[in-house]
């Protein structure tokens, strides 16, 4: 086994399955960043789509991929609302000292749709 170094941050979507742990409210797909222990971002990318595989869900984007530095700006084409800098700090130690993937500020399709209408209400 190789020792693990770094904890990867994969901003992402990826689809969901009705029967996906992570489904609680019948959304298509969930958005979030996942906290993966790696020693490289070809092992990580190669960990998560595994780890994604094994929870019924599937990769759909990919657009920010970077190793944890420690406090980082928090961004992407989609608002990941629910994440805080002090969140992601705890979930990359924990996955290092785990040895395991941790997905964070998750939001799923659903919720952005209620969060959308809630801001179109507003207008």
């Amino acid at each position: 086994m190789m020792e693990i170094v770094s904890a990867w941050l994969l901003y992402h979507r990826a689809s969901m399955e009705p029967m996906t742990p992570a489904n609680f409210d019948g959304s298509d797909y969930m958005v979030g960043v996942a906290v993966v222990p790696a020693t490289s971002m070809k092992e990580a990318l190669e960990l998560f789509d595994q780890y994604l595989a094994d929870n019924r869900m599937k990769l759909m984007d990919l657009w920010k991929c970077e190793q944890y530095r420690g406090p980082i700006g928090i961004g992407g084409p989609i608002h990941v609302p629910s994440l805080t800098e002090p969140e992601l700090g705890v979930a990359a130690s924990q996955a290092l000292e785990n040895e395991r993937i941790y997905c964070v500020g998750g939001i799923s399709s659903e919720a952005l749709a209620y969060e959308e209408q809630l801001g179109h209400d507003e207008d």
